[in-house]
């Protein structure tokens, strides 16, 4: 068990310990199960046979051994290509390296020393001068499995002489091995200084790729925009795709590099290769986590910075949307405005204030509307929008129209609110010229009276009539204060109140011409009629007189007549009293009463 150990490399389990024939037996049969698992064929070979000695089975046993372990892992390509292996390999292997030697020619395993000196001269030609050779010397200069005697004889035994030629095999093979392994070894350790220049190379560039990129991560320089924001975002999402994973693999494969160069530096036991300072793993661990920590933070902030202008996208287009709906209504309400007809009546002016306060509402019920728009463009303007400039033109173009718009109705109203203070004092206007009128007719009515107290009773109405005139002549005043204001203000009224200015003035004119005609006329029929009167009084005082006078008593007795004497001396000087009076009274009226007669009517 520990041979079959020993040239296997296995361990066959525990040994039965003790000398027990059954022990015995038992690790036979565990040696000999062994080799049956390796494929050797073991041909009436029993465990009983081993533990009872039995030479020619435990011999062949051990040929068998040797043949499985030895001989049968040998082989050898001949020249027509065809592998031989185990006996034929060693024979062809034999026959390779004595070809040329004189005095030996290898066919079998029955050969004299001569063949294994050719052999080691073969290998190793310093050790054996193989011309000084003869085959009747039999020393090889090798250690000994066989003794010269048993080679030297006419038939040696090809097993023994087999078993011999497994060594010098295995001999000059690990020999050549050696030679070719030094060779390697000088090989290798070239290729590993070529791997550590490699190595320290790549360490360089993956640091400097490292930095670069580290420095290209923390840029906050971003674009003021969605599109150059993308850009970054696709050049990122490259970077993690395209550019990295090379670098991550290259990390890999120099760890692996500096592995397997360490790796063999120990198993050629040489000193452990170690990177200068700043170049050790550790230093390239660290700068890839301060990479990772860099392209996260990256990843943070152009997210952020791509949320943030794909709101703002979001904001522009609704601002747009709303900017847009709002000139268009700008627009709109500023031509319906501009066409808005006032009316020269009370009423067209009350329906147009009615259409006015409508708009008016309708307007300031958009104001919400407009502080919306303008709060949007705020909003883009102090997030630094790209195209904040063409925002707030626009935002100013609202503001400007809205601001316009309400001016312009405000104006409208005012204008509306004058037009129906206008009309209000049109109105009043027309009424007051209608009873100037309605005046003026009753002025000029040829009613003068038919009598003094008729006449003097007209002039009393006219008293009051004049009293009247003068409240007028005050309402006129006031009225033309009120249509000049109007008339100062420069309106497209203005025309229009000019017109009933002159209007105005024109029938409070007339009116009071009317009213001093009448009063003239009043005042001249007055004195016609105190003339008539007069005249009434006087033939009445005559008519009296003239009765006493032609009275025909003419007294009884002195005492009468002279009692009717005195009374007609006294009747004589109230005739020449009353002659000069009236002649005075007469004298001083008559071209009056001659031109009241002649505007007059005649006297019934």
């Amino acid at each position: 068990m520990k041979l079959l150990e020993s040239i296997s490399g296995k361990k066959l389990g525990a040994m039965a310990k003790g000398n027990l024939r059954i022990r015995e037996l038992e690790n036979v049969q565990k040696a000999l199960d062994f080799l049956s698992s390796k494929k050797v064929k073991l041909e009436s070979i029993r465990a009983h046979n081993i533990v009872d000695g039995n030479q020619r089975l435990i011999l062949g046993l051990l040929w068998t051994i040797i043949l499985r372990f030895q001989i049968q892992d040998i082989s050898i390509e001949d020249e027509s290509r065809e592998i031989k292996s185990a006996k034929d390999a060693l024979l062809l292997w034999c026959q390779r390296k004595t070809k040329g030697y004189t005095n030996v020619g290898v066919k079998n395993f029955t050969c004299d020393g001569l063949a294994f000196c050719a052999i080691i001269h073969k290998h190793k030609p310093e050790l054996i001068d193989f011309a000084s050779l003869k085959k009747s010397n039999p020393e090889l200069g090798i250690p000994r499995l066989l003794d010269a005697e048993d080679v030297n004889v006419p038939r040696s035994d090809d097993k023994s002489i087999m078993t011999y030629l497994v060594s010098y095999y295995n001999y000059f093979t690990k020999m050549k091995f050696e030679e070719t392994a030094g060779r390697r070894v000088a090989k290798v350790i070239g290729k590993l200084l070529k791997m550590q220049g490699e190595c320290d190379r790549m360490v360089t560039n993956l640091l400097a790729w490292i930095q670069k990129t580290i420095v290209i991560l923390a840029d906050r320089k971003f674009p003021n925009c969605l599109t150059g924001v993308q850009a970054l975002v696709t050049d990122f999402k490259r970077y993690r795709t395209v550019e990295k994973p090379p670098k991550y693999a290259e990390k890999g494969e120099l760890k692996v590099q500096l592995f397997n160069i360490q790796t063999n530096l120990r198993a050629l036991k040489r000193r452990v290769w170690v990177p200068v300072e700043g170049k050790l793993i550790s230093d390239v661990n660290k700068g890839w986590d301060r990479l990772e920590v860099a392209e996260h933070e990256r990843e943070l902030a152009l997210r952020e910075a791509l949320q943030k202008q794909e709101q703002l996208e979001q904001l522009a287009a609704r601002f747009d949307r709303k900017a847009a709906l709002r000139e268009a209504w700008l627009v709109d309400m500023n031509q319906v405005l501009t066409d808005m007809r006032y009316g020269e009546t009370a009423s067209s002016v009350a329906a147009s204030l009615k259409r006015h306060e409508a708009v008016n509402t309708d307007v300031r019920a958009r104001e919400e509307r407009i502080e919306v728009v303008v709060k949007l463009a705020d909003q883009l303007i102090g997030e630094e929008y790209h195209h904040a400039a063409i925002v707030r033109k626009r935002q100013r173009g609202i503001q400007e129209k809205w601001e316009a718009l309400l001016a312009k109705l405000e104006q409208g109203r005012k204008v509306l609110a004058g037009y129906r203070d206008l009309i209000t004092v049109l109105s009043d206007v027309d009424d007051c010229v209608s009873e100037m009128g309605q005046l003026e007719n009753r002025l000029r009515s040829e009613d003068f009276g038919k009598h003094l107290t008729g006449v003097e009773d007209l002039i009393q109405k006219h008293s009051i009539v004049e009293s009247d005139i003068t409240g007028q002549g005050e309402r006129v005043k006031a009225l033309q204060a009120q249509l000049q204001r109007f008339a100062d203000s420069k309106q497209t009224y203005s025309g229009l109140v000019r017109e009933r200015q002159e209007t105005l003035s024109s029938a409070n004119k007339r009116l009071c011409v009317a009213a001093e005609q009448r009063k003239a006329r009043l005042n001249d029929s007055l004195r016609l009629q105190q003339f008539y009167r007069d005249v009434e009084e006087e033939e009445a005082w005559i008519r009296e007189k003239e009765q006493v006078a032609s009275s025909v008593d003419h007294g009884k007795d002195l005492v009468g007549v002279m009692h009717l004497i005195k009374k007609h001396e006294a009747l004589e000087a109230e005739l020449q009293g009353q002659d000069s009076h009236v002649k005075e009274r007469l004298s001083a009226k008559q071209e009056k009463i001659s031109n009241a007669e002649a505007t007059m009517p005649p006297k019934r």
